[in-house]
């Protein structure tokens, strides 16, 4: 009666020592024979975890940081993209764990994240830096025409006043140079600026 069939022998009494636990452990312990048992049924009817090859995880990971480097170009401020890495991580966890759980597919979480984050990081670092010598060059041109307080301010704000400026309230002084027409005539730009 056994030709030809696959017998398994086991204890499954909770008393002997044979119980274990699975990650699926919220479910029970189980005995050590029934997990032999439902992995010998897997190996049978052909249903084990596949992996796609590593090249998507790769391409997964390039879009991620591709994605995350476009978002800090199409913004230039820091919150879109935090967004846009948030986004990706945890699209790419549900769709790893609905693979998992419904297709048998086990899909890389890990090479995607860290290329995600990478990603961020230097496109963090790099943002920072251009920006902070933008700003180091608009104040320095802003300090050869408006008084520091005034380039300070501009410098400070996150609006930008475009060619119309910006209306506000403040007092101006005016004050004349003697002869300045005439001066400014025998006078190439950058001295006259001067």
């Amino acid at each position: 009666s056994f030709r030809d069939k696959i017998v398994l022998i086991g204890a499954t009494a909770p008393g002997l020592v044979d119980i274990r636990t699975t990650p699926w452990s919220a479910q029970g312990p189980f005995a050590g024979v029934e997990i032999h048992a439902t992995a010998l049924a897997n190996l049978l009817q052909g249903r084990h975890l596949r992996r796609p090859g590593r090249l998507h995880g790769a391409l997964a990971a390039l879009f991620g940081a591709l994605l995350v480097g476009w978002s800090f170009g199409r913004r230039g401020r820091l919150r879109p993209p935090i967004l846009t890495v948030t986004g990706l991580l945890v699209s790419w966890t549900a769709l790893a764990l609905g693979a998992f759980a419904w297709a048998d597919l086990w899909i890389d979480l890990v090479t995607p994240a860290l290329g995600t984050l990478c990603a961020f990081v230097l496109a963090a670092t790099i943002s920072y830096a251009v920006e902070g010598r933008a700003r180091q060059r608009l104040r320095h041109n802003l300090d050869r025409y408006v008084s520091a307080s005034v380039a300070e301010a501009i410098v400070a704000s996150d609006d930008d006043p475009g060619l119309g400026g910006k209306l506000v309230t403040g007092s101006v002084l005016f004050s004349d140079i003697a002869g300045f027409t005439s001066i400014s005539e025998r006078m190439a730009p950058r001295e006259l600026v001067d």
